[in-house]
């Protein structure tokens, strides 16, 4: 299909040719056919038959372009020819291939791209991570499925969000204690999961309480939210 983006447009994230606000629905020119569509805090990503596109804030690399030059239209991201799995985070990207490789690039002060250290990358680079069948990032944590439905986080831990027990950053990923993953989404700081059996658990920053446990206490590891 087609991609329409509005809303505020200050580094070219509506992908529109211009930095002016839109507000209303805005076709983006150059796009067809599109199967994957994830934005993230300022950018935008979108993938096709043909490849991966990037388009917006670009001030960490998190276009994947090999520089950090804003978009204001969309630009192919380097080395996808399929993509399978797309998920943006605050000011990073990530995406699987074909084979279910995971690759990452933007931001990385926290570790968020899992790739063992915490410098910044503005191209896509592989990840140790295997099978990847579901993508989701968070602000500044990211979380991926492998095809055993085990999950693996890694990122910015300040808050637990990352589920290990701690709250230590981890630079590449790192299985959390649960088994039987159906789906799991990231927020700013905290993340949830659905088990197989439909049971949730949340963990991470509470602070207005979003983790829906009746307080605003912070939580490291898996807590149940919500029993079947």
């Amino acid at each position: 299909g087609s991609v329409l983006c509005w809303g505020r447009n200050s580094d070219g994230q509506l992908g529109v040719g211009d930095t002016s606000h839109r507000s209303t629905p805005t076709l983006v020119q150059g796009l067809t056919e599109v199967a994957h569509l994830a934005l993230g805090g300022y950018h935008s990503c979108a993938a096709n038959e043909t490849g991966l596109f990037c388009w917006g804030w670009n001030s960490d690399g998190q276009l994947g372009t090999g520089d950090n030059t804003n978009r204001r239209t969309p630009v192919a991201v380097p080395g996808f020819t399929t993509v399978k799995k797309l998920a943006l985070g605050g000011v990073h990207s990530c995406a699987t291939n074909a084979e279910d490789t995971l690759h990452c690039w933007g931001d990385n002060y926290y570790g968020q791209l899992g790739v063992g250290n915490t410098t910044n990358l503005n191209t896509p680079t592989e990840v140790a991570i295997s099978g990847v069948k579901e993508l989701v990032l968070g602000g500044y944590h990211s979380c991926a499925l492998n095809e055993d439905d085990e999950l693996y986080c890694f990122g910015h831990n300040s808050f637990g969000q990352l589920g290990l027990g701690d709250n230590t950053n981890c630079l590449t990923p790192t299985p959390v204690a649960m088994s039987s993953v159906a789906k799991f989404d990231l927020g700013q700081e905290h993340t949830c999961v659905l088990d197989d059996n439909g049971s949730i658990f949340c963990f991470g920053y509470n602070y207005q309480g979003q983790l829906g446990l009746g307080d605003t206490t912070d939580r490291n590891t898996p807590t149940l939210v919500i029993s079947n």
